[in-house]
């Protein structure tokens, strides 16, 4: 996690060889919640500034779910062969709805690695410190402090 006055940037390395087919949100993708409020506990997109951010591997596209977005993300997903792979999002506080980041603000945030097999269907996920169901509520992302 990085952050500057405009641009919050998170980056994942996954590190899985070989590479199953990939379809969005069902197979070989990393997808980021953030809430720029950090309210836990409620349906996800309840609030504006809920998101979530997808990268289908080897994409340089981001996928947003459960709602419109005043902003563009900038994401970049990036094969190393025989190694795995990296996402990394950038993405406009604005589109979160936080006009002027400071030192020591917390945010709700949450990963999620979800694995396909060879046809592109999900058959598991990994989660970094929320469940399955972080594309439904915010209850179990996790929480960043920016320092």
């Amino acid at each position: 996690m990085a952050w500057t006055s405009t641009d919050l940037y998170a980056l994942t390395w996954v590190a899985q060889w070989p590479l199953p087919g990939g379809k969005l949100w069902n197979g070989q993708t990393v997808a980021f919640f953030v809430a720029g409020n950090n309210q836990k506990g409620g349906q996800l997109a309840a609030s504006t500034d809920d998101a979530q951010y997808g990268i289908v591997v080897g994409s340089n596209v981001v996928h947003t779910g459960t709602r419109g977005l005043t902003t563009t993300p900038t994401g970049i997903s990036s094969v190393v062969p025989g190694k795995g792979y990296y996402a990394e999002l950038i993405v406009p506080w604005s589109d979160m709805g936080v006009s002027a980041p400071a030192s020591g603000q917390q945010y709700a945030f949450d990963v999620t690695v979800d694995y396909g097999d060879s046809t592109g269907t999900e058959v598991g996920s990994t989660v970094w410190d929320g469940n399955a169901n972080n594309y439904l509520t915010t209850a179990g992302w996790g929480t960043i402090k920016l320092g």
